[in-house]
């Protein structure tokens, strides 16, 4: 099972006009203690008093939490930026945090699918072998 989805980000930052490209690959799946990892990342970035901090700050920092652990691999500009820190264009956090989640979200669909397909398939099987076993004590 292939838990890695790839994409393709250009965006135009909003305050520095710099361009951020660049392939970037995701964890599609995240073990519990990434998901813990993901929290601490977002009050590490909030600091001592996490609800203090203006309600944009706080959703900012959530979404460079996920996108902390989320990413496996990205460009440049991005692996020297401290997880997204040092990046002055909240536009550029946000369309990241959408197209990684739109994309975890598709995998997620794709995944569950797999998994219906999987069950109906064992389904089918164990009814024709019950069915078969059924004739055969008919049989007896």
């Amino acid at each position: 099972m292939e838990t890695t989805v790839s994409f393709q980000f250009d965006e135009i930052g909003q305050r520095s006009g710099k361009s951020f490209t660049g392939k970037f690959q995701i964890k599609s799946v995240l073990s519990r203690r990434e998901h813990f990892l993901a929290d601490e990342r977002r009050r590490f970035i909030l600091g001592p008093n996490p609800a203090g901090a203006p309600p944009s700050l706080q959703g900012e920092a959530y979404m460079l939490g996920r996108l902390y652990v989320l990413i496996s691999d990205g460009p440049e500009w991005w692996m020297n930026s401290d997880g997204g820190l040092d990046i002055a264009d909240e536009n550029v956090i946000g369309e990241l945090y959408r197209l990684a989640e739109e994309k975890v979200k598709e995998k997620e669909e794709e995944l569950a699918a797999q998994a219906k397909a999987a069950l109906t398939k064992l389904a089918s099987r164990t009814s024709k072998k019950s069915a078969s076993q059924s004739q055969a004590d008919k049989e007896e």
